[in-house]
């Protein structure tokens, strides 16, 4: 009997080295690491515009709803290329027909008393000081709505390469700099996250389409801005 818890003990004693060594490689210290956010944006000037306006209007009939329209739509293109603004600047966006729906006072079924048309189209031009010009000659033909207003920058790709090279160059200066304040010594890339801020618009300037009365369009100014997220290993 004493043999036996003589050995018993001497399997626990030898089993203890075994389960200190297991417990010691779970709690392995982590790898030192610098996480830091890059940023760079430049402000630049738009170099095209893109402008919608339209016909939108009733009549008793299709036919009478399309023929009138159609009418007034011509007069507007007629007036837009009287401007010398080719074609190929000038797209349909919207054409439509529906019928205008009217409800009775006896809670009967609603009825058709007219036909609504919606004829849109949109003109993109690298001439910005022609924008003003081409509403108020679209509206004095007869267009009667007028949206989206949209200034853009031809081949932004151009600004957001150079830009995502001046976010990375920052953030690894701001990684490198907090490694050397606490006496460390900045090591390879582990990671990279691109955040996809696009093109905002900052402020407008005083660039009009026309310096005639006239509708003033300001093209004004956009940012492209470009923000990394970065991990670097600390050595």
């Amino acid at each position: 009997m004493h043999a036996l818890r003589h050995l018993g003990l001497l399997c626990a004693l030898t089993a203890l080295p075994l389960a200190v060594g297991v417990q010691a490689a779970d709690t392995a210290p982590e790898a030192r690491t610098i996480t830091v956010t890059g940023s760079a944006s430049q402000t630049v000037v738009p170099t095209h515009a893109s402008i919608s306006f339209g016909v939108i209007g009733e009549a008793a009939t299709v036919q009478e709803a399309k023929h009138s329209h159609d009418a007034v739509m011509n007069r507007v293109m007629s007036a837009l290329h009287s401007l010398g603004i080719p074609a190929k600047q000038i797209r349909t966006d919207t054409f439509a027909i529906a019928p205008v729906y009217t409800s009775s006072r006896d809670n009967e079924p609603a009825r058709i008393t007219g036909y609504r048309v919606t004829n849109k189209i949109t003109l993109t031009t690298t001439d910005i000081n022609r924008l003003a010009s081409a509403l108020d000659n679209a509206i004095t033909a007869g267009a009667n709505v007028a949206d989206s207003i949209d200034f853009a920058v031809e081949q932004p790709e151009q600004f957001e390469d150079a830009l995502l090279t001046a976010a990375v160059r920052n953030g690894r200066h701001k990684a490198d700099l907090i490694a050397q304040a606490t006496g460390a010594r900045l090591g390879t890339l582990l990671r990279a996250e691109i955040y996809d801020n696009g093109w905002n618009r900052m402020k407008s300037t005083a660039l009009y389409a026309t310096d005639q009365a006239g509708t003033p369009l300001a093209g004004g100014t956009q940012e492209v801005s470009v923000r990394v997220n970065l991990v670097f290993s600390v050595i």
